[in-house]
């Protein structure tokens, strides 16, 4: 409704309306002293006849607003920190997708509307119907997860040909996923060098890791290709700058450079620290008790959490559904599975309980803390998951965040307290 407009306004409204009338690629709606409930009221009184008969649908009322022929809303945006639809097409978003942002209008960018098209993308539209077996579905899939994954991770871990070849194929191959996961994931907030290079050199530090394995070389090198790396990025950043605003070319270098130093070390390098355990001595054994703590660790949180939880969760706002429970549940757990190698290894595990007992919980924590980590990552960016490639559990830095942060940690205190090399 236009009327109550200055008439200038309507003037060069109308010229806008001719100018492009002509156009068929792309349809422009503009909402102006539009309100919903005023459109219902316009609608209703269009089919008053048939209201009065009974003779009425669905498809009757939405032909009788302004702009019959604009199909319902499927994405609907609010910008400026605003959660609510404020009498805004109220029948046409009955299921629209809604996202908000804090982002102001006159600053939205091409960038924040791709990356609310990716998350619409991943959204499980129903339109009203309900998903039949939603839930069990979802815990199919996990047990499906957990009952081909277990013994597949036995197979390659006890795989120990050329120094555990299957097992270092594997680290690669996630590192690549994980560095370029969360790679997408921090692009959502800030600028980012090329995504090849960073993704690229994240790599190439567990596959140097293994090269030193190979061939007898220090780890050190593995060390070096990962300060190599950022230092090439350093010198692309330098050179090669790449910005919306040629004039300010540099604008945002830092972010740039710290999202890619953070990629390298998160993705890449924290990683190899698993590919160096396979040069310890009974290391299929040491790399089953790793994993053992870290992902018991996990379970034993989700078991107690479920049953204990309930009164005690959201302390921790990065995740406010895991319990206090929980956490101490995943702590008992992380021990509880080193007493129990110790029961099945004897002549291995063979240094004090307390040993053990110390390497279980700092397993514990930082399998918690790494688990929480990739939650702000993903908070952050507003994603539920960093990718969708694992049944039931998304993508492959889901799966791994707890390993990332455990394994240097594990490698320093088994090699302190446990072994020579």
């Amino acid at each position: 409704e236009i009327s109550r407009l200055p008439q200038e306004v309507q003037n060069e409204m109308m010229i806008a309306e001719e100018e492009t009338s002509g156009y068929n690629s792309m349809t422009v709606v503009l909402a102006i002293n539009y309100g919903g409930r005023d459109e219902l009221i316009r609608a209703i009184k269009r089919l008053s006849s048939k209201v009065a008969s009974g003779d009425i649908c669905e498809e009757d009322i939405s032909k009788a607003f302004d702009v019959p022929e604009l199909p319902d809303a499927d994405i609907i945006i609010r910008t400026g920190g605003e959660q609510r639809l404020s009498n805004f097409l109220l029948w046409q978003s009955a299921y629209s997708e809604l996202f908000f942002t804090d982002t102001l209008w006159p600053d939205f960018t091409t960038d924040d509307f791709l990356s609310i098209v990716d998350s619409f993308k991943k959204r499980d539209r129903r339109f009203g119907a309900v998903k039949m077996g939603g839930a069990m579905n979802k815990i199919t899939r996990r047990l499906l997860t957990f009952f081909i994954g277990v013994p597949l991770v036995l197979f390659i871990v006890c795989f120990t040909p050329l120094n555990h070849i299957l097992l270092h194929l594997c680290i690669v191959v996630f590192a690549g996923i994980s560095s370029s996961e969360i790679y997408n994931l921090m692009k959502k907030n800030m600028p980012m060098q090329s995504k090849g290079l960073v993704v690229g050199f994240a790599t190439l530090i567990p596959v140097s890791a293994y090269g030193c394995i190979f061939f007898n070389l220090d780890f050190d090198i593995s060390t070096l290709v990962f300060i190599a790396g950022f230092l090439t990025l350093l010198v692309v950043e330098i050179f090669k700058p790449r910005s919306e605003n040629p004039e300010e070319p540099f604008k945002d270098s830092n972010n740039k450079l710290a999202g890619s130093l953070f990629v390298l070390l998160y993705g890449g390098y924290l990683l190899s620290y698993l590919s160096r355990m396979t040069v310890l001595p009974h290391s299929t054994e040491f790399i089953i008790l790793f994993l053992l703590m870290v992902f018991l660790c996990d379970s034993a949180a989700w078991f107690f959490g479920v049953l204990f939880g309930k009164g005690n969760r959201g302390l921790v706002k990065a995740s406010p559904n895991k319990s206090i429970v929980g956490f101490f549940g995943g702590i008992v757990g992380s021990i509880v599975s080193g007493i129990l190698c110790t029961f099945v290894w004897p002549e291995i595990f063979s240094e004090p309980l307390w040993k053990m007992v110390v390497l279980g919980f700092v397993m514990a924590l930082a399998a918690i803390l790494g688990d929480l980590a990739e939650s702000v990552f993903k908070r952050s960016a507003k994603e539920k998951d960093s990718g969708n490639i694992i049944p039931g559990r998304g993508g492959a830095l889901d799966s791994v965040d707890s390993v990332l942060m455990s394994a240097p940690l594990f490698y320093f205190i088994v090699t302190m307290l446990f072994v020579e090399i």
